[in-house]
């Protein structure tokens, strides 16, 4: 039987987490580091052919700050991507709250595409 080509190949990224903060060892965390650890794995994604990206939620770990860095990364990325609000996503100020899905580029709150 010949190799057949996918019908649909996607990448998918959860939890960057992102805050300008320092490591909570107890935890095993470094939230700074996830802008390298990011732009390694968009890297890879990059070198793949791929209908679109999705991220799982999580591109922050707090404050409506982090974004800006974090999105900064995405920019490098060559495919289309959807970006989904995980939990903390919504730890920022309480005014802000209404922008997130507008700040993940998000037309509404819930997504709903097709491809191919």
């Amino acid at each position: 039987m010949p190799h057949e080509k996918p019908l649909l190949r996607f990448g998918v990224i959860a939890d960057p987490q992102y805050a300008d903060l320092p490591p909570w060892l107890e935890m095993d965390r470094y939230y700074a580091n996830s802008l390298d650890k990011l732009g390694q794995a968009i890297g890879v994604l990059n070198g793949e052919d791929l209908s679109f990206v999705v991220t799982l939620g999580d591109l922050i770990d707090r404050g409506w700050e982090s974004y800006d860095p974090v999105l900064a990364v995405y920019r490098g990325l060559r495919h289309e991507s959807f970006l989904m609000p995980g939990n903390h996503d919504f730890f920022v100020a309480p005014a802000q709250l209404g922008d997130v899905h507008t700040r993940l580029g998000m037309p509404a709150a819930w997504h709903d595409f097709s491809r191919g």
